[in-house]
């Protein structure tokens, strides 16, 4: 046998049965050394599983099965099939390659200036683009860029010695050549332990044994240099490919839309005459469309075999109906491969056998199918999530249907495939991985680094101390839990330090002294002006120890300046095991850690071991996937030393040793097709893992998604050159994957896409190939009633999964099985036939009548929470009734603010206004409070100078600072009494809600003077409202005698006074109660910002006031519980709303109007 002997089929279990008849035929030797090639991990365990239940085959013993990749490596070893000339060269790994071409350009960097001019100048090209300057030290940046560039130097090095080794030779004869060819001319020069892939396979080659027979198995592509290489072996031995072929005739002259555009402008730039353009055209239209537009990869291949002389045999079996359907006749041929079955066509198989036969549907009558058809499904989502939820109720409908068959469909039957997994993994596991979830799953291709919890810890410690110290960054690494383990600490532990983080004012850095190099490092030359180390580490644990040792009150003025340091209030000797525990940890990170951050070069192996006791250090493994996890890090770690000889006893830093790592570990992924044999499997979109199932599900079919584009690369020498074989493109390569997927699929084939968020799911558009797919289904089919095939395969779905549409039985194609949503449906259709407008009265009906709110309310109320439901009730309804707090809250800060904050800000000025004191300022540096440097004294100017304008205020109103005061409501005080010199206890008032319940009022009342309640704010209605609780609680201890001050409300930022005396006081109380009480059921609209245009009926104004609080990207004062209760609706029946909403409101706030705004109060009406 001089050439491979070649076998076609479009079907891979066809190659399969001609494989195992041709491995164990008869008469072949028990002592025949028999080599399958596969291209895959996904083919060689499916050519396993049907070894192991093939009952013909028995015991498959003599049988060796290699990748394509490696099968050179292996055989040499194997002693199948190794070089004439021996050497010890070998193909080095691609990140062992990448570290060789890192450590020749640091010495090209090093010798710079001892190289000839022209090679300077060639060379200066890289250094512009690593942004390296003249000095020997790299910069973070020059480094993160170099060693991306050596990652990426090793394929683009394999790809010109396989696909241009003429442009390699040319190379050897130029004197002066660019930093990139000097640089491979380098990597496998003579003397180098490499060789290229195209080297490699161009040896010549001898035979270690002439008593073997080599099988290459399903692979859809051999690259021209693995084909020589093959005919070269088979000149001593038997080869045989078995190649998936979608046609049975010769297809290699057909050409894509585009590719026949380009010729006609080629041919049109070169003067050709029209009329042989058009016959030229007309010829290149005799084709599929589909087989033209997507199946280039599979053209190129056998346009390459087909250039020899090979023997071949066509495999390509046909359904028994289509001898039956009459726009086939003409295609059928004398020899026909029948498959005998009793199956009536589906749309499936009818497209697979037109791209088998090249049946031209424009000349024949349309194929007809029931709209009961449901081989093939294209489904349009709103959104990923939704895509998923799909895609789950679809596989249930189908399991479901053919339940009762002879041949039920099961979760194994069925692959997922999508082009980018990574971006789907969290919505599958929602969907799949939810516990009412029927369907077990399995995620294939997913590497180590995204799967495992101990890696994302371990790399989350290392970004950490090699990076800023920053909170969040120390918070998440205590969070995971083989770091909690290792250590003793749980969550709660987890919390507290988080308590003193926020308490102690913690941001970044370890010290000052590690923020200097962390400054240099990354942004500038100079520290930082600010020497004091606030917010760092060591400051503010500091600051705990101290909290564990003395107690300073704000007050002690000598010892606060005397330590410079102010002790955490948030910590108890209850709390000194773990903060021991935190302390030894970050000492302990501190040391171990150094060399991450200080530029340390050690050699692969020292960095190897190093790891590996970082990693015994801080994590301990405990279920058996973090064991095995733990196992695959530990021995990787240890495999960063297992590099050649030139390269083994360089140095490296620790970037370029932790790049290696997870390149090895990038190997370490769940990609096999063994295990859990009855889940569905989701795979990533990727060359032959379109094995044969009976359903076959492709998600992410979108416009700009699929095909992938092309990553073009300047670095790439290939481009613009017209190379000795056929270089794939990944969008060529994504589209023979479709065409290969419509094949592998059996039963059915599901595709799907998605809106993105930033889409009108409206205007979302399928991929290229989907929309080509449909066009061909248009043309060439049609449903019994006429319909058009697009118009019943293409299904857009609604938003919502419990929209009614999938629960009515006039649409059958929409089907659901996610549990709960028939019952949301429900319950969504029962409110649209009971829906209100928003808030139609005060407060909506409840199943609460509002004598048994009354009657239920609690005993004792905080006066607290009487302000906040007055302040806004309908965030207080969300927090008190249904714990909904939406994310207003900032959380913990990595970095210094410029500014103060509004509530410290606050908090400040109120505190400065009753204590004249000079140290105040300290006092809140010390605390964390105040910005650093000269933004913290700029900001404690603007508050010191506010509040030195409202005692001038203060002294108009006769009253001192010394004279304010807090009165404390306690349930356990029989009299008035100091507890300390500037708070009165004082008996918590009661009010009579009715006669049966009467409410005590607690908590505490801020700011009281002898002339009234001092009180914040610009005096409008608004503000006033929001110190309503206050001030009534205020005139009930009055009038009961229980304190002596003046009614007034004392404005002290604007320097005015409210003042009035109620003799109903307590029906004004008891109104507020009843109010307060009711917003703990429903939702209250009297927003204090709307109170003024509701009172004035104005439904313009409110609405205006309604829209500026909607939520948004350019709104400043957005309320989220508005926008969250009324659900997105632009200020629905306001006609209707506003009359009712101040009617309900007149006896809570017309005293207020009637007193101190008789304007608004004579506008409105009520006055009369």
């Amino acid at each position: 046998m001089s050439e491979p002997y070649l076998f076609f089929s479009q079907r891979l279990d066809v190659l399969y049965q001609t494989l195992s008849k041709l491995l164990f035929r008869e008469g072949s030797s028990p002592f025949l050394r028999r080599v399958i090639i596969v291209p895959s991990q996904a083919i060689k365990s499916w050519l396993f599983m049907r070894m192991a239940s093939d009952k013909e085959i028995g015991i498959a013993a003599g049988v060796d099965v290699l990748y394509l990749s490696h099968m050179l490596r292996k055989m040499d070893e194997q002693n199948y099939a190794s070089p004439r000339k021996k050497t010890q060269k070998t193909q080095a790994p691609s990140h062992e390659l990448s570290l060789f071409l890192e450590v020749c350009i640091r010495e090209m960097f090093k010798s710079r200036q001892n190289l000839p001019v022209e090679q300077q100048k060639q060379w200066q090209v890289l250094w512009n683009h690593l942004k390296v300057d003249d000095q020997d030290q790299w910069s973070r940046r020059s480094e993160r860029r170099l060693l991306d560039l050596c990652s990426k130097l090793p394929q683009l090095f394999s790809e010109y010695s396989l696909h241009d080794r003429d442009m390699i030779e040319s190379w050897k004869d130029q004197t002066t050549l660019g930093w990139q060819e000097q640089l491979y001319l380098k990597a496998f020069a003579k003397n180098s332990p490499y060789i290229s892939s195209g080297d490699e396979l161009h040896q010549m080659f001898e035979i270690g044994t002439e008593n073997m027979e080599i099988h290459v198995f399903g692979s859809g592509l051999i690259s021209q240099m693995q084909h020589q290489f093959f005919c070269q072996l088979s000149r001593k031995i038997p080869i045989y490919y078995y190649l998936l072929s979608p046609c049975q005739h010769f297809w290699t002259d057909f050409k894509s839309d585009r590719e026949r555009r380009n010729i006609r402008l080629f041919l049109k730039k070169q003067g050709s005459v029209e009329e042989e353009q058009e016959h030229l055209d007309e010829y290149m239209q005799d084709n599929h469309p589909l087989l033209a537009n997507m199946g280039r990869v599979g053209r190129e291949c056998f346009a390459m075999l087909e250039q020899g002389e090979n023997e071949y045999t066509g495999l390509y079996p046909l359904p028994q109906w289509v001898e039956k359907l009459p726009q086939y006749q003409e295609y059928l041929q004398e020899e026909l491969y029948i498959e005998h079955s009793h199956a009536s066509p589906n749309m499936l198989e009818v497209l697979k056998t037109d791209m088998l036969l090249l049946r031209k549907p424009e000349k024949d009558e349309p194929i007809t199918f029931s709209t009961e058809d449901n081989s093939i499904q294209i489904h349009q989502a709103s959104s990923r999530l939704r895509e998923t939820q799909i895609i789950y109720n679809q596989i249930m409908g189908m399991i479901a249907d053919y339940q009762n068959d002879e041949n039920p469909i099961k979760p194994s039957d069925i692959l997922v495939m999508m082009p980018e997994p990574k971006e789907y993994e969290a919505c599958i596991r929602t969907v799949f991985g939810d516990d009412a979830s029927q369907l077990a799953f399995r995620m294939l291709d997913v590497p180590f680094v995204r799967r495992s919890l101990l890696w994302k810890g371990f790399s989350q410690l290392i970004e950490m101390c090699s990076g800023r110290w920053d909170v969040s960054s120390l918070l998440q690494l205590f969070e995971f839990p083989a770091f909690q383990r290792r250590h003793r600490i749980n969550m709660d532990d987890v919390e507290s330090l988080r308590v003193w983080i926020d308490d102690t004012g913690i941001r970044w850095g370890f010290d000052q002294e590690q923020r200097d190099e962390a400054l240099k490092r990354d942004h500038c030359q100079n520290e930082m002006v600010d020497r004091s180390g606030r917010a760092t580490w060591a400051k503010g644990i500091e600051r705990l120890l101290l909290g564990l040792s003395m107690i300073c009150d704000d007050e002690d003025n000598e010892e606060i300046q005397a330590m410079q340091t102010l002790p955490s209030h948030q910590i108890d000797f209850l709390h000194s095991e773990f903060l021991s525990k935190v302390l030894e940890i970050m000492s302990s990170l501190k040391r171990d850690l150094m060399p991450l951050s200080n530029n340390t070069e050690m050699t692969m192996e020292a960095w190897g071991a190093y790891l590996q006791c970082i990693l015994e250090a801080y994590f301990t493994a405990e279920s058996n996937d973090e064991d095995d996890d733990y196992r695959i890090l530990f021995n990787q770690m240890g495999y960063l030393g297992n590099i050649s000889d030139p390269i083994k006893d360089k140095t490296f830093t620790f970037p370029s040793a932790m790049k290696m790592l997870e390149a090895l570990l990038g190997k370490e992924s769940m990609g096999g097709f063994d295990g859990q044999h009855h889940a569905i499997r989701f795979a990533s979109l990727i060359a032959m893992r379109t094995l044969p199932y009976r359903v076959i599900v492709l998600m992410g079919m979108q416009d700009g998604k699929f095909p992938r584009p092309q990553d073009h690369t300047a670095l790439n020498l290939l481009q613009g050159r017209k190379t000795e074989s056929y270089i794939p493109q990944i969008s060529d390569e994504d589209r023979y994957l479709f065409l290969e997927s419509i094949f592998a699929a059996e039963e059915c084939l599901i595709l799907s896409y998605h809106a993105t968020p930033l889409d009108d799911p409206q205007d979302v558009q399928p991929s290229l190939a989907v929309t080509e797919l449909l066009s061909y289904l248009d043309r060439a089919y049609a449903y019994e009633g006429g319909q058009k095939i697009s118009e019943i395969v293409q299904i857009i779905h609604p938003a919502l999964p419990f929209d009614r549409r999938y629960f009515d039985p006039e649409f059958p194609r929409l089907r659901s099985f996610l549990q709960g949503q028939n019952k949301a449906c429900q319950a969504m259709e029962e409110d649209k036939c009971q829906q209100k407008a928003f808030l139609t009265q005060l407060f909506q009906k409840t199943r609460k009548s509002t004598s048994e709110v009354v009657h239920t309310s609690p005993s004792t109320i905080d006066i607290k929470e009487l302000t906040q439901s007055l302040r806004d009730p309908l965030k207080y309804y969300c927090q008190s009734t249904f714990g909904i707090y939406l994310d207003e809250d900032e959380g913990l800060k990595n970095e210094e603010d410029f500014t103060i904050s509004p509530l410290n800000c606050a908090i400040m000025r109120r505190r400065l206004l009753r204590q004249d004191r000079s140290d105040l300022m300290a006092i809140e540096e010390l605390k964390g409070k105040l910005p650093l440097g000269l933004f913290g004294d700029v900001a404690w100017s603007r508050v010191h100078d506010e509040v030195l304008s409202w005692r001038m205020n203060l002294n108009d109103f006769a009253v001192s600072p010394n004279e304010i005061f807090d009165i404390e409501l306690s349930l356990q005080c029989q009299e008035a009494n100091y507890i300390t010199k500037d708070c009165l206890q004082v008996p918590a008032p009661t009010c009579v809600v009715d006669r049966d319940n009467i409410v005590k009022i607690t908590g505490r009342i801020q700011h009281v003077s002898p002339q009234g309640l001092i009180v914040f704010g610009r005096g409008k209605l608004d503000d006033t409202i929001k110190n309503w609780a206050q001030y009534l609680a205020l005139s009930s201890l009055r009038k009961d005698g229980i304190i002596n001050t003046s009614q007034n409300m004392l404005w002290v930022e604007i320097g005015k006074i409210f003042e009035n005396e109620w003799e109903d006081s307590e029906m004004i109380f008891q109104h507020l109660i009843r109010y307060h009480l009711k917003c703990r059921h429903s939702p209250s609209p009297l927003l204090p910002t709307m109170i003024e245009s509701i009172w004035k009926a104005n439904e313009d104004e409110t609405r205006d006031k309604m829209r500026q609080q909607k939520g948004g990207l350019w709104t400043n004062y957005a309320h989220n519980y508005l926008d969250w209760v009324r659900r997105g609706e632009d200020t629905p029946f306001l006609n209707e709303n506003v009359n009712a909403w101040k009617k309900g409101s007149q006896s809570l706030f017309d005293p207020i109007l009637e007193a101190w705004f008789p304007k608004l109060y004579s506008q409105s009406g009520a006055a009369s």
